[in-house]
């Protein structure tokens, strides 16, 4: 039961880092306050989720989301684009 309640310790750390990496270039609630970086609270999930593997796989090469896509497996992604969606219903009901 520790194990358990640790990795779902560990999973929440590393949902909540992976959060802040995103909002960190796309902004608060994916409103980009960059020009050059893109916006993804308008984005929903399954569009977010093949951008990712398209970078992962270099179909659409464009860094630093190349790079930083590789090694991510499917969970990471879909966690990655849920988020996005997320802030995309946030940014609606405001």
């Amino acid at each position: 039961m520790t194990r358990l309640l640790a990795r779902a310790g560990d999973e929440a750390s590393e949902h909540a880092m992976a959060v802040r990496i995103v909002e960190m270039c796309h902004g608060e609630q994916g409103r980009s306050g960059n020009p050059d970086v893109p916006s993804l609270g308008a984005q929903p999930a399954f569009y977010l989720t093949v951008q990712l593997i398209m970078f992962r796989e270099n179909i659409r090469p464009i860094e630093p989301m190349t790079e930083m896509s590789r090694g991510t497996n499917d969970a990471d992604r879909r966690d990655m684009a849920d988020f996005a969606d997320l802030a995309a219903f946030l940014a609606r009901a405001k």
